[in-house]
C-alpha cells in the first residue's frame, strides 16, 4: 500500500474512533444529568411533604346536648315544691338529624304529691340540610297532674326552615299523627290529629342572651271539640361559655280532660342550664 493510501485509511480510522468516543461521552453525560435530576426531584418532593402542614379535620360536631334543672319553692299558706329536669340531645349527619327532649316533673302542693309527670319524644328529620325536609316523630308520656296513665303518639310530615343563621333559627313543621290516650277513669281516646309546630332559637346582643320558643297546635281530625295546644318559652342568660341562668314559661291546654281537672295549666320556673358549644 502506498503512503498516500495508508495516510487516508489512518485518517478515517482516527475520525471513526473519535466519533465513537464522543458519542460515549455524550451518553455518559446524559445519564449523569438524568440521575441527578431524579435525585433532585425525590429530595424536593420529600422536603415539600415534610414542610406541608397536615390538614385537620374541621367537620362540624355531630352530637350536641343541653341539660337544664328548673323549679320553684314557696312556703306559708301555700306550700309548693316543683322540680323540672329536662334535656335536649341531638345527633346528625348529612342525611338525618335525630333529636330527643326527655323531661320529668315532680311537684308537691301542701304536702300532697301533685305532679310526677314524664315525657320523652324522638324526632327524625330527613334531608334536614335542605329548606324543605321530611320528618317522623314518636312521643310517650304520663301525667299525674292530668290523671293520664299513658299517652302514645306517632306520625310524619314535612318541615320548613324559614330562618337559619348562626344567631337565629326558625322552623315550622306540619304533619299527621295518631294518638291514643289512657285516662285514669274516663274512657280512652284514640284520634288522628293535625300537628303544627313552631320552633325557634334567637341569640340576642353579643350572644349572652338566648331566647327559645316551642309551640304546638294539635286539633283532632275526627272530633271538632278535641283540641290540644301548648307553648314553651325560655330566656337564658349566659354565665359562662356553657352555663346559663334560665327562666321559663309554659302553658298547656287540653279540651278533653279527666273529671275534676282544669283544661289550662300555667307554669313558671327558674333554674340553670348546661349545654355543649
Amino acid at each position: 500500500m502506498t503512503s498516500y493510501k495508508k495516510g487516508f485509511v489512518g485518517f478515517w480510522l482516527m475520525f471513526l474512533f473519535g466519533q465513537i468516543s464522543f458519542a460515549q461521552n455524550m451518553a455518559l453525560d446524559s445519564l449523569v444529568r438524568l440521575r441527578a435530576d431524579s435525585l433532585f426531584r425525590v429530595w424536593r418532593d420529600s422536603v415539600q411533604q415534610a414542610n406541608t402542614p397536615k390538614i385537620q379535620n374541621t367537620a362540624p360536631k355531630t352530637f350536641k346536648y343541653s341539660l337544664a334543672l328548673d323549679g320553684n319553692f314557696s312556703e306559708g299558706n301555700v306550700q309548693r315544691i316543683l322540680f323540672i329536669t329536662r334535656a335536649e340531645l341531638s345527633w346528625k349527619n348529612k342525611i338525618m338529624d335525630i333529636t330527643t327532649h326527655p323531661r320529668f316533673v315532680y311537684g308537691k302542693q301542701n304536702g300532697d304529691l301533685a305532679e310526677r309527670d314524664g315525657f320523652t319524644d324522638l324526632y327524625v328529620n330527613v334531608l334536614h340540610q335542605k329548606k324543605v325536609y321530611g320528618f317522623g316523630l314518636g312521643t310517650a308520656e304520663n301525667s299525674r297532674l292530668r290523671d293520664i296513665n299513658s299517652r302514645i303518639m306517632g306520625g310524619a310530615g314535612i318541615g320548613f326552615h324559614l330562618l337559619r343563621t348562626d344567631r337565629n333559627t326558625f322552623s315550622v313543621t306540619n304533619g299527621i299523627v295518631y294518638e291514643t290516650t289512657h285516662f285514669k277513669e274516663r274512657a280512652d281516646v284514640e284520634t288522628f290529629r293535625n300537628s303544627l309546630r313552631i320552633k325557634g332559637l334567637h341569640k340576642i346582643g353579643s350572644g349572652k342572651f338566648r331566647f327559645k320558643h316551642l309551640s304546638f297546635f294539635q286539633p283532632s281530625l275526627q272530633y271538632a271539640q278535641n283540641l290540644r295546644w301548648s307553648t314553651q318559652m325560655s330566656l337564658e342568660i349566659l354565665l359562662h361559655k356553657q352555663l346559663a341562668f334560665r327562666t321559663s314559661f309554659e302553658n298547656y291546654y287540653e279540651s278533653v280532660i279527666e273529671t275534676g281537672r282544669q283544661r289550662n295549666d300555667l307554669r313558671w320556673s327558674v333554674g340553670l342550664s348546661f349545654f355543649s358549644l
